[in-house]
């Protein structure tokens, strides 16, 4: 995940499906494992965020 992209995604600029296809971006690349999990946790937190506030 780009510094871009996180900056967006803490702002909650980025649409579901561009969050999933970031998802699915990550699970194709090798990173640190520890790096990816932290990265998962916000996104799937920021993904809960947006469904309680729209409902």
């Amino acid at each position: 995940m780009t510094n871009a992209q996180m900056q967006d995604l803490k702002a909650g600029r980025l649409t579901n499906r561009e969050i999933y296809g970031i998802l699915e971006g990550m699970s194709l690349k090798p990173k640190l494992r520890s790096q990816a999990l932290m990265e998962e946790q916000l996104i799937k937190a920021l993904l809960t965020e947006k469904r309680k506030a729209r409902d």
